[in-house]
C-alpha cells in the first residue's frame, strides 16, 4: 500500500490491557415489547369470608348458664355452649338424694323457628327452647334424658339460663 500524505493506515485497532478494573459500561437492553399472547388474570388467591351463621345466631349463639333446683329433692347446674352454625353442647350437673348425683354433657343441633322461638335435639329429643334477649328457656325430662333410672324423674323441669 502507498501512503497518502505521508501515513500509512492500518487495519490494526489499539489494544489496551487494564488490571483490576471492572467493566461499567451500561448493558444494551431490548426495548419493551407487547406481549401478543396475553395470559388469563392471575387468580385471586385472598380466602373469601364465608359466613356459616344459621338464621337467628345472632340472638342465640353465646355461652349460657343457670342453676335450677327443686327444693329437698335435686338441683341442677347447666352450661350451654351454642355455637352459630347451628350447633351446641349441653352440660352440667345434678345432685340429688333421690336421683343421685350425675355430670352430663350432649351435643346438640338447633334450629331458628322465628321470633324468639329455637328446637334444639338434645340426646335425640326435640327440645322448644326460647331465647329473649340474655335468657334462654326451656324444659328437660331428665328420666327421658337418661340422667337418671328413677321414675320420679320422668317429667319436665324448667331450665332458665343466662348469658355470660
Amino acid at each position: 500500500m502507498e501512503p497518502i500524505g505521508g501515513t500509512d493506515i492500518t487495519d490494526d485497532t489499539p489494544q489496551i490491557e487494564l488490571s483490576g478494573v471492572t467493566d461499567t459500561s451500561p448493558e444494551i437492553q431490548n426495548p419493551e415489547v407487547p406481549d401478543t399472547n396475553p395470559k388469563a388474570e392471575p387468580e385471586n388467591t385472598e380466602q373469601k369470608y364465608i359466613d356459616t351463621a344459621k338464621p337467628g345466631a345472632h340472638l342465640i349463639a353465646g355461652k349460657w348458664t343457670g342453676t335450677s333446683s327443686i327444693p329437698f329433692v335435686a338441683s341442677v347446674e347447666f352450661y350451654a355452649d351454642i355455637k352459630d352454625d347451628g350447633t351446641a353442647r349441653f352440660s352440667g350437673s345434678l345432685t340429688s338424694s333421690m336421683f343421685g348425683n350425675h355430670d352430663f354433657e350432649s351435643g346438640a343441633e338447633w334450629e331458628y323457628l322465628g321470633g324468639d322461638k329455637f328446637n334444639a335435639v338434645i340426646s335425640g329429643t326435640d327440645t322448644a327452647i326460647t331465647c329473649s334477649g340474655e335468657k334462654l328457656t326451656f324444659k328437660l325430662n331428665p328420666y327421658k334424658l337418661g340422667l337418671t333410672d328413677n321414675s320420679i324423674a320422668d317429667q319436665e323441669f324448667t331450665i332458665n339460663l343466662h348469658r355470660i
